[in-house]
């Protein structure tokens, strides 16, 4: 879990989606596709109960993961459009503002949002492009659930469509995330650099770089139908801002603030936290170069920051000084002793590397038995099994 993990995580790994509580998948979205749809309307809605021409007047995306040029083609719709004027928002601040400066910024974020529809801006999008190594970006998540709450709150969410370009989503689960708390559509960036600097550098180049972004928007589509048909969703315009999660480790006052109504039974990570997570993150990217302030959640920040190379934190797969996993490779070895060869202190020896590993990693470790001193219940009132 990102709440007991030592390491700067996501925002996004701190939510769980929930599921329908059932045995089988309520729709199958291979053999039942043609009741799905990603296809969806955005920027301002209309009187639901009145028809006229105006209802007609929205932009329809038939997905919601956004290549850069169709974010791009959004951004440069007033040249034929007048009245679809867009506006972006943008979620950086200064290194040297430290910890103070995120909070700050999904204060301007939502304090602009609500300027920008009172000028007639229809399209929104929230943007962390102007990071670099003097400016971290705050999470396109919090920033996009402020915003989007703080709209609701206002009676204005329905005026205007919210995009999302971050460098951060890179998975189905962060694009779930985003759209499940608000936004219409995700451009993740730097996920579409990433491949063509594969392709350029030789390991992917048996594909042009238009062949993988298309294969990488058509696994995070089929993704993203899987995880809907397990709720029993089976439109995009249903999912969106469902909030469909739990989260686990924020803070009630973050929980409050950018994701009202998500359910969430511990307390946890604060802003300050994210915010020193951002900066430890930044701080491993651009090392001496970014002047980052010293940031107590990031032990490692200089070893990495020495080589130009992302690490392997670890976060798929056990690696040795990453993230933390239940089973590991002494975990496994002791087990496979035991069994092999009946030994009773490898069973034992696996049996306190198993707990610890489940003590470290999730919530159920943290909980101890209260045994007490009592007498027994006497074995003549406990119910006998015939009688169940």
């Amino acid at each position: 879990l990102a709440c007991l993990d030592a390491a700067p995580r996501l925002p996004y790994e701190y939510f769980r989606q929930l599921f329908a509580q059932v045995t089988n998948p309520p729709i199958d979205p291979i053999r039942e596709r043609l009741v799905m749809s990603l296809r969806c309307p955005v920027g301002p809605e209309g009187n639901l109960l009145e028809v006229s021409a105006s209802q007609t007047q929205r932009l329809t995306l038939e997905s919601p993961v956004l290549t850069v040029a169709e974010l791009e083609a959004i951004r440069g719709m007033s040249r034929q459009h007048s009245g679809w004027t867009t506006h972006t928002i943008d979620v950086t601040f200064p290194v040297s503002e430290g910890a103070g400066g995120y909070e700050r910024t999904l204060d301007r974020a939502c304090a602009e949002a609500q300027q920008a529809i009172s000028e007639g801006a229809r399209v929104l999008v929230v943007s962390d492009r102007g990071v670099g190594a003097g400016r971290v970006a705050a999470s396109a998540l919090l920033a996009v659930g402020a915003v989007h709450h703080a709209l609701v709150g206002e009676r204005l969410r329905a005026r205007v469509a919210l995009l999302v370009e971050t460098a951060e989503a890179r998975e189905t689960h962060h694009v779930c995330v985003l759209v499940g708390h608000g936004a219409d559509a995700v451009c993740p960036y730097l996920a579409y650099a990433a491949l063509a600097k594969l392709h350029s550098s030789g390991v992917l180049a048996d594909k042009s770089v238009e062949q993988l972004i298309a294969q990488y928007r058509h696994a995070l589509d089929d993704g993203l139908l899987k995880v809907m048909s397990k709720m029993g969703i089976s439109t995009l315009q249903s999912y969106k801002g469902a909030q469909c999660f739990e989260a686990l480790g924020i803070a009630s006052d973050v929980v409050e603030r950018c994701f009202t109504g998500t359910a969430s039974r511990i307390e946890g990570t604060t802003l300050t936290g994210f915010a020193a997570d951002a900066l430890a993150r930044h701080a491993a990217a651009y090392g001496a170069e970014s002047g980052a302030p010293a940031v107590e959640s990031a032990p490692d920040v200089k070893e990495e920051s020495a080589n130009s190379t992302l690490g392997d934190d670890g976060e798929y797969a056990w690696r040795r000084g990453g993230s933390k996993h239940v089973n590991t490779p002494v975990t496994v070895s002791r087990l496979q002793d035991a069994v092999r060869t009946e030994n009773k202190r490898a069973w034992d020896a696996y049996v306190d590397a198993s707990q610890a590993s489940v003590r470290a990693c999730t919530l159920r470790g943290q909980l101890e038995l209260a045994l007490d001193d009592g007498a027994a219940v006497p074995i003549d009132e406990v119910e006998p099994w015939t009688a169940i």
